[in-house]
């Protein structure tokens, strides 16, 4: 493994509640470039969920190749419970057991991970690892400060705050690009800065987009309130998400590797 990520860099972009139908139908459409390039230069296919099927216990088994049984993180959220009752993951059960763990400290390659799903708080890396806090307050924590040496930490890393009505709802979604832009700028400045073996960035802004605009987006919803100013975001927000993808498959040499991932 160590010689692999000596001679190729591994980038890993996971993207929160990115639907498996629903970029498929858009690929198909030709609305999602980058995405499709991906699918016939490699493989496009659903990832067989976890029980309980929720992001919480999805993504650690992603981050450690166990199943929950294993790993123990089985929390879900209940969005109708207050914020004191959100579930609140102890890190300790896989802290050191990730895939950058091993990576990392097994096979000596330098990692840069971004923003992963509830590996909060961050711990020490053979490299740099930024958090933000999920269904929690608290800051974003930079592992090593010294390995992003001045470039802007996103303030939007994180869990989700605000809970947007029909009337801001507009507003909501602008902000939601600007805030996945930033991660991304952020990202794109990190790899290049430090051309790690292996890059890690979660965004969660794809899940946010759908859970609020759905409604919105979607004529068959009995809660559609009509022809709107967001009709399209969820479409364009996947067109946005496809431009990104094509800004990190520009940092590829030969031999690197671009994998995309979802809960």
């Amino acid at each position: 493994m160590t010689e692999t990520l000596q001679k190729r860099k591994v980038i890993v972009l996971g993207f929160d509640g990115m639907d498996y139908d629903l970029t498929k139908a858009l690929i198909e459409k030709g609305d999602l470039p980058n995405l499709a390039a991906l699918a016939r230069q490699g493989h496009f296919a659903p990832l067989q969920s976890v029980f309980p099927p929720d992001s919480i216990p999805s993504w650690i088994t992603m981050f450690t190749g166990l199943d929950p049984s294993d790993h123990g993180v089985l929390d879900h959220v209940n969005y109708l419970l207050p914020e004191k009752d959100s579930p609140k993951v102890d890190t300790s059960v896989f802290h050191g057991k990730t895939l950058w763990d091993r990576i990392g400290n097994e096979a000596g390659a330098e990692v840069c991970i971004v923003n992963p799903y509830m590996a909060y708080p961050v711990w020490p890396v053979n490299g740099v690892m930024i958090s933000g806090p999920v269904f929690m307050k608290g800051d974003i924590q930079v592992s090593d400060p010294a390995r992003i040496n001045g470039i802007p930490v996103p303030k939007s890393m994180g869990g989700i705050d605000d809970l947007p009505g029909r009337k801001d709802i507009k507003p909501f979604y602008e902000r939601t690009l600007s805030d996945t832009q930033e991660q991304a700028d952020f990202g794109l400045r990190l790899f290049r800065q430090n051309q790690p073996g292996f890059f890690f960035q979660t965004f969660y802004t794809t899940d946010r987009i759908q859970h609020h605009l759905w409604r919105y987006c979607n004529p068959s919803d009995p809660t559609y309130p009509g022809p709107n100013e967001v009709e399209h975001g969820i479409h364009d927000f996947f067109v946005y998400i496809d431009q990104i993808v094509g800004s990190f498959m520009k940092e590829l040499a030969p031999g690197d590797l671009l994998l995309l991932m979802s809960d």
